[in-house]
């Protein structure tokens, strides 16, 4: 979008004057009507051909999105895979303390239970995704904060916020 921004500036210092007006829904009938018919189906004789285009519309280098979220696993695998342990002294305590509950299988973080198999711990978008596909599955939209938790932890995945994140999902 900020390629499109850019663009379209660049364009615009081309004019040598232009204006933005804002014209209410009441004082342009005609443009209401026209986006009326244009949304509207209206079945014809005659083919109606469409091309799928395959580039872009202007020439930008393809950016790859960078996560900026904090990821709540990676203290944790680097204490278990490479002992790395933080120099504070409450933050080790509470690392180690933490640590015991967890383990690693094909570099992928589990929480041990006593009562359940283990739990895959996902991460800030895995654990969104997961929210909404449980919310919208079999179980429908009706489940409240804590029975989505707990549907999610039947599905054996787990996040240290997940019940206020259903909550406030729901």
């Amino acid at each position: 979008m900020a390629t499109y921004l850019a663009l379209s500036a660049s364009l615009l210092e081309k004019i040598p004057s232009w204006a933005i007006n804002n014209v209410f829904r009441e004082e342009n009938q005609w443009a209401e009507a026209l986006s009326k018919l244009a949304s509207s189906v209206v079945s014809t004789a005659e083919a109606i051909y469409i091309t799928e285009r395959n580039s872009q519309s202007i020439d930008v280098a393809r950016v790859n999105k960078v996560s900026t979220t904090v990821d709540w696993r990676q203290p944790i695998l680097e204490n278990i895979l490479q002992d790395k342990i933080p120099l504070e002294n409450n933050a080790t305590r509470t690392l180690i303390y933490k640590a015991i509950n967890y383990c690693v299988l094909n570099n992928k973080l589990y929480r041990r239970s006593l009562v359940e198999p283990l739990l895959r711990c996902l991460g800030p978008e895995e654990a969104h995704t997961s929210i909404v596909e449980v919310h919208t599955g079999s179980w429908g939209d009706y489940l409240g904060g804590k029975n989505l938790a707990l549907n999610i932890i039947r599905q054996g995945l787990f996040w240290t916020t997940m019940r206020s994140d259903s909550e406030n999902f729901v």
